[in-house]
């Protein structure tokens, strides 16, 4: 009875190992992944090759944008409370959840790999939730990248005309908030609602990053093209406010492989050390 019941169960049973056509399958699954990782490999060049592993996506909320607030709540002078105080981590409104055991979990999207050739441009931030500077830019980079990156009404009509392999088109620019803190709230205060994407601090190519970049002050954005992996600047936030009122401006320069900005714009602006 024994012996029929196995064998009644590998019958009623469509993805039993022994199935030739169950083992076909997932070999045809992994080859898939396996492909679909080499050409993300492909894609990145020069020092988007060490933008590797999933990394969490916030998307942009006009709401926390809007109520977004640095005030200073004198988070330089009280870090050891704040970061040990979950119901003090910010002035914007964090929406929370609790996973098992009570512990905190993060209020990004999603989480995947990111694929630098769906932009022309990787914005590099590196940011720190105690600066007041970046948190006074952090909503304006979110809006610098909101409105660039918006399709036209006469473009989405063109795309819509168009077959479904151009039915994305390519967006000027992709951000890559790159936080100096430790901790869950700090980067929930950098990215939440913010439309960045977050490289924790644990990550094995940030250290690589910043200082093949040669970061040592926050807040900078440095500008990559992802086409040649090759740096176009590091004065992004400078050019980011210089052009705030007309960034389409700002990716024109880029695109010829400028700054965007003056030296003496370069010399006026203030930043703090990371």
């Amino acid at each position: 009875s024994t012996i029929n019941k196995t064998q009644t169960d590998t019958q009623n049973n469509p993805c039993n190992q022994s199935d030739p056509q169950y083992n076909n399958r997932n070999m045809m699954e992994e080859q898939q992944i396996k492909e679909q990782q080499e050409d993300l490999v492909k894609k990145r060049k020069g020092i988007l090759s060490l933008v590797t592993g999933p990394l969490p996506y916030y998307t942009y909320s006009a709401n926390v944008i809007a109520n977004y607030s640095h005030r200073p709540r004198t988070r330089r002078y009280n870090n050891h409370k704040r970061f040990n105080n979950n119901n003090d981590i910010a002035d914007v409104e964090i929406q929370q959840e609790e996973g098992e055991g009570g512990e905190t979990r993060r209020t990004y999207t999603k989480k995947e790999e990111y694929d630098p050739s769906k932009s022309e441009f990787t914005l590099f931030y590196f940011g720190e939730s105690t600066s007041l500077h970046c948190l006074r830019v952090n909503p304006l980079i979110a809006r610098f990248l909101r409105d660039l990156n918006q399709i036209d009404p006469d473009e989405e009509e063109e795309n819509e005309s168009s077959s479904s392999s151009q039915s994305n088109p390519l967006l000027p620019c992709q951000c890559i908030c790159v936080p100096n803190d430790m901790t869950l709230e700090g980067y929930e205060i950098m990215c939440h609602g913010m439309g960045f994407w977050c490289m924790d601090f644990d990550h094995h190519g940030r250290i690589g990053i910043i200082r093949l970049m040669g970061v040592s002050v926050v807040p900078t954005v440095v500008v990559v093209n992802n086409k040649t992996g090759k740096t176009i600047t590091d004065c992004g936030l400078d050019a980011i406010q210089y052009h705030s009122s007309s960034p389409k401006n700002v990716l024109d320069f880029w695109r010829e492989g400028n700054s965007g900005v003056s030296l003496l714009v370069r010399a006026t602006t203030g930043c703090n050390v990371m």
